[in-house]
């Protein structure tokens, strides 16, 4: 029952043909708009994964990582992307949060890139 609805998900995100303009009128391609989360992380989680290196240092930094919605609507398969400043721990401390985010089903199946400031306070 559960591949069923994954394949039926599957078919619903094929992209459809792209519009024809109409008579006179230029095309114009569809804005993508990044998804926002329905569950988000909160400043505790933010605090719980700040990595230690950076609060050993005093540094704040930036975190990007790609992660796959699964059929819960929760990320996993989170990889790093990008961090800066490098070697502190803010892709991985990106990653581990991020699996506290959760999309609307519409989702399931697509890859989101993540971006986390982490910011001192």
């Amino acid at each position: 029952m559960l591949l069923f609805a994954l394949a039926l998900i599957a078919q619903d995100a094929v992209p459809a043909a792209p519009p024809v303009a109409a008579a006179g009128q230029p095309y114009r391609p569809p804005v993508i708009v990044q998804p926002q989360p329905i569950e988000s992380i909160t400043p505790e989680q933010m605090a719980y994964y700040f990595p230690s290196r950076a609060l050993d240092r005093d540094v704040e930094g930036v975190g990007v990582v790609a992660c796959t919605v699964r059929i819960d609507g929760y990320l996993d398969d989170c990889r790093p992307v990008f961090e800066d400043p490098t070697g502190i721990g803010f892709a991985a401390a990106t990653a581990r949060a991020a699996l506290h985010l959760r999309y609307e089903d519409r989702y399931v199946g697509t890859v989101q890139t993540i971006r986390l400031r982490w910011v001192l306070q």
